[in-house]
């Protein structure tokens, strides 16, 4: 069987014509073996590995602080693979995993060629972005293959299958995972989450058929996550009094929390005004809604601070972070702004900030 090189299978599935075309699915080949950067050590990977310094910024020492483990967890509840972030006990035995062993944790063979597609399409975003390129409509810009190669090899700090440290955690569930993976497009922020002390998880994405509408994709989320939460608090290391959502549009977490009480607290990005059936659950309920909101406006006016001010019983912080989208929870376009020369943008600086806040919050007693 022929050796499947992600680079030439991204190519294959995202360039003609410069337009995104169906994904590239490969039966036949084989994972590409490890990239070997050692002898050709691209600044990419210096780069990246600056980046998960800045993430652990403010971590404790390194004798203090837990190791940080990964695996996979599965239910039939859910169409896809549950991927898992835990403290550890530290061991300098286990590899790291890489940002390619992300995307090949809980993929079918199959599959794992159109899944790497998909992630370098975002990426190659990321890296235009970065750029000041603009890109408009389904064009893929150009991603070079030392850059696409170096990622796919760079080794995060979570060890598969590390053994955990005793004890049940505080937990945070991205409520929608970005990009087709949600293991590596959040790679960088569950590492740095889980080596303070919290477990996170992410669920699979859900996959709409087309001519659905939004506000059905947005109930096959909302039942998505449900599963997921029954999921995750059934993991013997999970405090299940303290979970907390990570929202990037606000919507779920919420709609889900006036149904019943789920949610010790909510990080809720909100970039534009519910869905009216949405808001009106949520109204709705605003009097029994109870809990602490990290809220994240991305607009201004804020597009659904309104119906925020009717909860009267949530614990509201708002953090204004001029520039920031949710896109900043991949910690990508960071990266690349690092690789060319610049600074870890303010507004991903200031969002990781908050967010370390509100968690040491919700974890106190």
């Amino acid at each position: 069987m022929q050796a499947c090189n992600p680079v030439q299978d991204f190519r294959r599935a995202v360039y003609h014509s410069g337009a995104v075309t169906e994904p590239f699915h490969s039966r036949t080949c084989q994972p590409l073996p490890r990239l070997n950067l050692i002898a050709t050590v691209s600044r990419s990977v210096i780069v990246l590995a600056t980046l998960g310094g800045s993430l652990r910024g403010q971590t404790s020492s390194s004798a203090d602080a837990p190791g940080v483990g990964f695996r996979i967890v599965r239910t039939s509840k859910l169409d896809g693979p549950i991927a898992m972030w835990y403290p550890a006990q530290q061991s300098r035995r286990a590899p790291a995993m890489t940002v390619d062993d992300y995307l090949r944790a809980g993929a079918d063979t199959h599959r794992l060629a159109a899944i790497r597609s998909d992630f370098l399409v975002g990426i190659a975003r990321s890296y235009a972005g970065a750029r000041g390129v603009a890109v408009e409509g389904p064009t893929v810009p150009p991603l070079p293959d030392s850059v696409a190669r170096a990622l796919l090899d760079f080794h995060g700090r979570a060890a598969r299958g590390a053994k955990p440290l005793a004890g049940r955690f505080p937990t945070v569930i991205f409520t929608i995972p970005l990009g087709s993976t949600g293991a590596a497009n959040v790679n960088l922020i569950a590492e740095d989450f889980a080596s303070r002390g919290y477990v996170v998880v992410s669920g699979p994405p859900v996959t709409a058929a087309p001519g659905t509408s939004f506000t059905d994709y947005l109930r096959m989320i909302r039942a998505n996550v449900a599963a997921l939460y029954d999921a995750t608090i059934r993991e013997p290391n999970v405090d299940r009094s303290r979970v907390v959502a990570l929202d990037p549009t606000g919507a779920v977490a919420l709609w889900l929390e006036g149904e019943r009480k789920r949610w010790r607290g909510i990080i809720a990005f909100d970039e534009q005004p519910f869905e009216p059936e949405i808001r009106d659950a949520i109204a709705a309920a605003a009097g029994s809604i109870s809990t602490s909101v990290l809220y994240v406006p991305l607009a201004d006016p804020a597009p659904n601070g309104a119906l925020l001010a009717q909860l009267t019983r949530v614990d509201r912080v708002d953090a204004v972070i001029p520039g920031a989208r949710h896109g900043l929870l991949s910690a990508y376009t960071a990266h690349f702004k690092q690789q060319l020369g610049q600074p870890v943008p303010p507004e991903y600086a200031e969002a990781m900030r908050r967010m370390r806040e509100f968690l040491s919050r919700i974890r106190s007693p």
